[in-house]
């Protein structure tokens, strides 16, 4: 059962995108792995969901809703008021579990930048020289600048800061990846059409297995938040990128 819905300011920037923009983070709160609707989630019982699909932007207020109530099925209990946690307590959890540094005031966006980069750390670890001088290329980089891991990962984090179009695509292919390991399957067409960046889909998914130092957040009480996160994150840079372009 929700909680009552709070603004929140973690989640405002939602307001600005399209409804084709929540496609994906729709289907990624709504389906479990076997392609079902998760017997757990409100949404699609809702009134203005059941007017309105597939015009998101018509329920956003229940999607906020929805994205909230994860603090209390799948990570937390009920705040004393018996409000919804915040996105921001939520992505805390996600990051805590997967031993994520991060300082106590960070807001939402900088969280989700720590995740990324923690997954994008390990998914680098699992790739060779050449592709990671590929993976360079297909993101403007000079090749000699990123022959390694190590060199790598800061460039990274700098264009996931400056929240631009390359910021955006790297965000979408850690989202892709994290969905094909839980899920077993494709979400979006994006990624057919980033050929090069889409190396990083596997070496992802190696992470969300737990091939890495990360726990596995494959299990049921994080495959439904890690890839909610990592997914927003996403479209949080392509609404950043629209607005400084």
């Amino acid at each position: 059962m929700m909680g009552t819905h709070r603004y929140d300011r973690g989640l405002a920037f939602l307001e600005g995108v399209s409804s084709a923009d929540l496609d994906d983070l729709v289907a990624c709160l709504v389906f479990d792995q076997s392609g079902k609707v998760r017997i757990t989630e409100s949404l699609t019982t809702s009134d203005r969901y059941q007017a309105h699909f597939p015009d998101h932007k018509m329920y956003l207020g229940e999607i906020v809703e929805e994205i909230q109530s994860l603090g209390l099925t799948e990570l937390t209990t009920m705040l004393r008021s018996g409000e919804c946690p915040l996105y921001r307590d939520v992505l805390v959890g996600v990051c805590d579990k997967l031993g994520v540094r991060h300082k106590k005031r960070l807001r939402a966006p900088a969280l989700e930048s720590a995740l990324l980069l923690r997954m994008l750390e390990g998914a680098l670890s699992f790739m060779g020289s050449t592709q990671i001088r590929e993976l360079a290329t297909s993101m403007g980089l000079k090749r000699r600048c990123v022959a390694n891991a190590g060199a790598m990962l800061p460039v990274m984090e700098t264009v996931l800061r400056e929240g631009r179009v390359p910021g955006h695509r790297l965000a979408t292919m850690v989202a892709l990846g994290v969905w094909r390991a839980v899920h077993g399957r494709k979400l979006s067409p994006e990624e057919d059409n980033e050929v090069a960046l889409s190396e990083l889909v596997e070496p992802v998914g190696r992470v969300v297995r737990g091939e890495w130092v990360t726990p596995d957040i494959s299990g049921p009480a994080y495959r439904i938040v890690v890839p909610v996160a990592v997914r927003l994150a996403a479209i949080r840079r392509k609404y950043q990128a629209k607005e400084r372009a």
